[in-house]
């Protein structure tokens, strides 16, 4: 609505909803819809990178909100103010958090958030929004994920939590044929995110988060050894890996130095990463032209993604240029060259909203020109390739994972779509990343999936408290 991927949000009693997808910022819009109006911006020359889990105050002309920096340490929960003229630390935090009113007659409310993973309240002055006392803590082994805290709390006092998920290992790559039987995993149980397999599918890239800091980083897993290697290092999050053709290298995104931009680094990790260009707007790896001869990526800025790509990602930086690859009013991302000689006719696969049913997959020539082709009928997103370029996968918005014939020379040609088998994955709807893989024999496929022994498990148990407040030790 107001942003292309926005993961957090706050509805308020006038109608209107204030959300964020973290590194762009906070916005509001009316419920009825309409243009979103820029709340927060990252401060990037500060060292922040994310603002999200906005919550408007009682007097509705403050809010608090959530702050990512580089230097992690600094994460914290500030108070800000509509108007722009305020902006204060108020506690260190990393995760969601839940301000609670007062009653009544009491002056303070609380501001409830996650010290590890030991649930904890702050006395905070209504009037004033400065604290009003020290944190005392209300409940131990509080779950959490990613910047998720699992408790929530009601102005009426009833205060809900569940316990554990804050030891990773929520996700499982498994490998599946094209009938989708689990053939094996790949790695341990952890928490997983985008991946990529090598052109020769020796090798994943694959971006994992830290079970105790929650601190995204890129790792290599050899596949036939299984064995996981770390590939990042830097306490702001490396994500978005992209094989070079040749596999000597890997690109990927980082918000180390502001707004997440290029980075390059030998796959052996022999060598440092080496940033491509200075970002003024959130800028995503996607893929690599066969040739080696351009890196595309998705920019991101004031809610909309589009196609660039970068010329002569490896030579001299001199030589280096970015571009716009299409120039849409639409959302475009998650694009794949074709397979081939640098000689064949080139084309990108890609996502884009431009259709009535929302994300699609096209395909376009490289350069713009030679032709433009939607491939998916019903949505579709995390388009790839086969190897020999006969045939292009997508994802279904049910996650089942499709196929389509195609031809891609001397002119494209695609045919009707079929399932192949519902992929199992874990966020299946994602529209900024890629979490599946196929071989270049297309016969088998690496999926980030949802543990099934987790799924199969009982639930895990919530425990609700009303009147949380009364008879606690301050």
């Amino acid at each position: 609505m107001a942003t292309s991927t926005s993961v957090a949000g706050w509805w308020n009693p006038d109608g209107v909803i204030f959300l964020s997808n973290g590194v762009e910022g906070i916005f509001r819009v009316p419920q009825a819809g309409g243009d979103p109006v820029r709340v927060t911006k990252p401060d990037t020359a500060h060292g922040e990178t994310m603002d999200w889990y906005p919550q408007i105050l009682p007097d509705g002309r403050h809010y608090l909100y959530l702050i990512w920096f580089s230097a992690r340490e600094n994460n914290a929960i500030y108070l800000g103010s509509l108007d722009g003229k305020q902006k204060k630390r108020l506690v260190g935090a990393s995760t969601s958090f839940r301000y609670v009113p007062p009653s009544e007659y009491e002056r303070s409310g609380h501001l409830l958030f996650l010290r590890e993973d030991t649930l904890m309240a702050q006395p905070l002055d209504a009037r004033t929004f400065e604290l009003a006392g020290d944190a005392f803590p209300v409940a131990e082994h509080v779950g959490s994920r990613l910047a998720y805290a699992s408790f929530t709390a009601s102005p009426s006092g009833a205060l809900a939590w569940r316990t554990g998920g804050g030891a990773g290992g929520n996700q499982q790559l498994t490998w599946f044929d094209r009938a989708g039987k689990p053939l094996a995993t790949l790695g341990a149980p952890a928490d997983y995110n985008n991946l990529a397999l090598s052109r020769d599918a020796t090798r994943a890239a694959v971006m994992q988060v830290d079970p105790l800091t929650s601190n995204r980083d890129i790792w290599l897993i050899n596949v036939a050894r299984q064995i996981p290697t770390r590939f990042t290092f830097d306490e702001a999050v490396d994500a978005d890996p992209v094989w070079s053709p040749d596999g000597s290298r890997v690109a990927f995104s980082s918000n180390r130095d502001g707004p997440y931009t290029l980075y390059v680094k030998d796959s052996s990790g022999s060598a440092k990463e080496e940033r491509l260009q200075k970002a003024e707007d959130v800028e995503r790896p996607c893929d690599w032209s066969p040739d080696s001869r351009f890196l595309m990526y998705v920019r991101r800025s004031g809610g909309s993604s589009r196609l660039w790509f970068l010329s002569d990602p490896i030579g001299d930086p001199a030589n280096r240029k970015a571009a716009p690859y299409l120039e849409t009013p639409f959302n475009t991302s998650q694009c794949q060259f074709s397979p081939g000689p640098a000689e064949a006719p080139r084309w990108v696969a890609y996502a884009s909203d431009e259709s009535k049913h929302g994300g699609e997959i096209y395909v376009q020539s490289f350069p713009r020109g030679a032709g433009k082709f939607q491939v998916s009928n019903g949505g579709g997103g995390q388009p790839r390739w086969r190897r020999d370029g006969k045939e292009l996968f997508y994802i279904a918005p049910d996650g089942k994972l499709m196929a389509v014939d195609v031809k891609i020379g001397p002119k494209f040609e695609s045919g009707i779509p079929h399932a192949l088998f519902d992929s199992q994955m874990w966020g299946p709807a994602a529209v900024a990343v890629f979490r599946y893989d196929v071989t270049p024999d297309g016969r088998r496929f690496l999926v980030n999936t949802t543990r099934q022994a987790e799924a199969a498990a009982a639930p895990e148990a919530i425990t609700v408290v009303t009147n949380w407040m009364t008879g606690l030790k301050k």
